[in-house]
Order: structure tokens, then sequence, then C-alpha cells
């Protein structure tokens, strides 16, 4: 939530992101509304370029809609997560430590804290090698669909699932189950006509 990235990246001293002139506005506008939902007060961001972001203005960051489409917040969102990693891997094992217990009690997850501290303490050895997403975006199309409005669909989801297969696992000729086949001609009949 917005309360657990904040304090993260607030924790870290802040993370560097290039702001672009259209999305201040964006950013100060989100600000205004986390805010209120966090009941703190907020900096707004007067200049474009690299700049280093608190909690609160890199959480509205992520947040923004409007400036180009939903792919291009999802960048958004990635650059953020990448920003973190490179100021994690500057932080000391204490200063980890601490942010992780700190918001611990703000994340789901099935791992404990102590698992969680020990995975950190190896942070510099982790590097984000692609950003590809699911489904990977050779393989997907968009549409309007319905009541459901824009869409993001699997050309294929048997063939994304066999390109996932691969990626993660590095196992060739991977044979997608009965079910996931099956969920792949329904999205496909769900979808027909609507999808580019």
């Amino acid at each position: 939530g917005y309360k657990g990235l904040s304090e993260v990246i607030d924790g870290l001293g802040g993370i560097y992101i290039d702001v672009d002139s259209e999305e201040i506005k964006h950013i100060n506008n989100y600000q205004i509304g986390i805010a209120e939902v966090l009941k703190c007060d907020y900096t707004p961001v007067t200049e474009t370029g690299v700049q280093l972001l608190n909690g609160l203005q890199a959480t509205a960051y992520c947040r923004i809609r409007y400036v180009g489409n939903d792919f291009e917040r999802t960048a958004r969102q990635r650059r953020v997560l990448k920003a973190v990693a490179d100021e994690a891997k500057k932080a000391s094992p204490a200063q980890l430590e601490k942010i992780a217990n700190s918001v611990f009690d703000k994340v789901y997850t099935s791992l404990d804290i102590s698992e969680i501290v020990s995975l950190l303490g190896n942070i510099s050895k982790y590097n984000i090698v692609d950003e590809g997403g699911f489904p990977n975006s050779d393989m997907l199309t968009t549409g309007s669909i319905g009541k459901k409005g824009s869409c993001v669909v699997p050309r294929s989801l048997e063939s994304n699932v066999t390109w996932l297969h691969e990626f993660l696992f590095d196992e060739k000729d991977y044979e997608p189950s009965s079910a996931v086949k099956e969920y792949s001609a329904k999205i496909a009949a769900d979808t027909n006509g609507y999808v580019k």
C-alpha cells in the first residue's frame, strides 16, 4: 500500500527518478490524495529532470494514469522498483533490517521476517535482468471488451505459458497442462471479435 512503499523509500533516503513535464502535475495531484489518506503533509515536485523523490512523491509517481497508457504506468512502477533496488544495494544491513521490520506488517507474504532479512543480506548480488510482463509484450493484444472496457489479452495463453517456462526455467518444449489449454481456448472464445 501507499504507506509501506512510502516508508521503504523514505527509509532509503529517497530514490532518483527522471520526471518529465507531463508528469509533474499528476504527481502533485496524486500526492494530495495520498497525503489525505495517510494524514501527512506533502512536498510538491516543481522541476523536471532526474531528482531525489521522497516516499510520498515516488508513490504518487507510480500512480500516474493520465500520461500515456497503462503500459507506461507500469513502466513508471518498474522504474520506482529498480530505483528502490539501486538504493537498497547502497544501504547497510542494519538499515535494511530496520526498514524491513518497520514495513513488515504492511506486506502480505508467505515469508517470515527472518527469511526476508536473510534475503536482504544478499541484495548486492541481485540484478534485474528483464522487465518483461505477462502476457509477453510480443504475444498480447488489446481491445475494448464490452462493459469491462480496455483489456490486455494474451493472443494465446497456451503460448504465453510455454514462453514463461522457457524464460523462467529454461524448459525447452514445455507442454502446458490441459487446464491451461482449456483456459486459453476460453479466453480466445470470449475475446474473439473484440481484440485487435
